[in-house]
């Protein structure tokens, strides 16, 4: 069967997230897909928006599943009615938008599994999981709220998504507590990579008791105490006070986009009280 022309089928048996805001639904189906029995396998959900648009996470989970023969690297399409790809994703981490995914808290735990972070307008939609082997396939949708950046960084943390380090160093300065505050911030978040470039030994000397005034002042350098998305930026430098005394960040937009010489390669993980960019050079003062 065709996977647009299927479409209908998922709409028939769709279920519907009602937009409670303060609530998480998870809308799960899980089954055994076998290619010998005819071609592509997948298994088919359908969702209905209701009142007004929501922030779902789609994921296709395989590896990870306990006690059955997951697959080893499951895909998932997402499509609305008329049968238009909305979405078509492989290796969650390869998406564009991977560490807004990753905040949700609800990222794949494997980086062989799919995830997709969209906003939906009300109406009908279906998501489907496929695979080119025989096994299981678990297929989730999630409605998934804004959490503040803290929260956000966190759940990055526990999803392996490469910022471990990072949440360590707020947790260990306290400065997570601040970034859960009411904001607005502007975080250019470091990767682990960027953590582990710094000289040997460094990060062992900043996450120790006399180096945390040292850490606390290089992290408070990569905050903004303003929300500046990658909409309000302009061609050439955008300079904007850090939250460390006395210290500017410039960001310059050309062929590619720096803050004080760091790549910025992922922009606009908003969050309940910000937005963080992700760099991939530890800034310093």
């Amino acid at each position: 069967m065709n996977k647009l022309k299927s479409t209908y089928i998922a709409l028939a048996t769709s279920i519907a997230l009602t937009g409670l805001q303060a609530d998480i639904a998870n809308i799960s189906t899980r089954a055994l897909i076998d290619p010998a029995n005819g071609g592509d396998s997948f298994i088919l959900s359908g969702i209905v928006i209701t009142d007004t648009p929501q922030r779902v996470l789609v994921r296709a989970a395989g590896p990870s599943l306990q006690g059955v023969n997951g697959v080893s690297d499951p895909g998932l399409l997402l499509v609305d009615v008329e049968g238009n790809i909305l979405g078509e994703l492989d290796d969650w981490q390869s998406a564009p938008n991977s560490f807004a995914a990753a905040l949700t808290g609800f990222a794949p735990s494997d980086p062989a599994e799919a995830a997709y972070l969209t906003t939906l307008d009300p109406g009908a939609y279906a998501v489907q999981a496929n695979a080119n082997e025989a096994g299981f396939v678990l297929l989730e949708v999630y409605d998934t709220p804004l959490q503040t950046i803290a929260q956000g960084v966190g759940n990055a943390a526990d999803s392996g998504a490469d910022f471990t380090i990072l949440n360590t160093a707020l947790t260990a300065t306290g400065l997570d507590a601040a970034l859960a505050g009411e904001g607005p911030f502007t975080l250019f978040a470091p990767t682990d990579a960027a953590f582990a470039a710094l000289p040997e030994g460094t990060l062992d000397t900043l996450l120790g008791e006399p180096g945390l005034a040292t850490l606390t002042d290089i992290l408070l350098l990569h905050v903004i105490g303003s929300q500046i998305a990658s909409t309000d930026l302009v061609a050439g430098d955008n300079v904007a006070p850090s939250l460390l005394d006395g210290s500017d960040l410039t960001v310059n937009v050309g062929d590619g986009v720096t803050v004080n010489g760091s790549n910025v390669i992922e922009t606009d993980a908003f969050g309940t009280n910000g937005v963080i960019h992700i760099i991939d050079t530890v800034i310093l003062p």
